[in-house]
């Protein structure tokens, strides 16, 4: 018997704990996927950009939204945290980058121009035409903005995210397995960042 619950904790030990649910960022990479599974399956180098040497870029540009973008891949340590596609901005471009995200499995979360922002989940308690209103409303005012960021949530944290009152509150607590995009302009670039903000 002794020997019995000596192989039963031994096995026990031995089996590997529960592995957490894996995060995609964006295009079948995933948060925390280690540098040089990253590096090996895209070919990346390391980025040629000042103060961004320790990230890997691709050389070629990646297609997103009929757009083409610069991608980098973005680490801590050695793990994958983010993905961030670059290119020079136009209006039409940040629409169609808006009409792709929205159109996959991503829900407008928040929208912010110059500190001014608009909340989707505080905006949805009103009610869905007082929402369309307030969207239109907010759009039109930010359109001319320096800086304007588009936040998102993939859809199935966004059905969680409904219980809180603001964004904010939500993130807080976001699960882990919370998928995010957001969309940002200058006015001379747009930068697509893939991230998991419940990790």
């Amino acid at each position: 018997m002794k020997y019995l619950s000596a192989l039963l904790l031994l096995l026990l030990t031995a089996l590997p704990a529960q592995a957490a649910p894996r995060v995609l960022l964006f295009d079948g990479y995933y948060l925390d996927m280690p540098r040089a599974k990253v590096q090996r399956r895209a070919e990346a180098q390391p980025c040629r950009t000042p103060g961004l040497e320790e990230h890997l870029c691709l050389r070629q540009a990646t297609v997103y939204g009929g757009q083409k973008w610069q991608q980098a891949f973005m680490f801590s340590g050695d793990q994958l945290k983010m993905i961030v596609l670059q290119r020079p901005f136009s209006p039409a471009g940040f629409r169609d980058a808006v009409r792709e995200i929205t159109g996959s499995d991503f829900v407008l979360a928040e929208i912010n121009a110059g500190g001014n922002t608009f909340d989707a989940l505080a905006a949805a308690r009103k009610g869905e035409r007082n929402f369309q209103r307030s969207l239109e409303n907010f759009e039109r005012r930010a359109a001319g903005a320096r800086q304007l960021t588009y936040s998102f949530l993939d859809k199935r944290s966004m059905r969680a995210a409904r219980k809180a009152a603001t964004l904010r509150d939500f993130l807080r607590q976001a699960p882990t397995g919370t998928r995010g995009v957001t969309l940002s302009h200058n006015g001379r670039l747009m930068l697509l960042t893939f991230l998991a903000p419940g990790a």
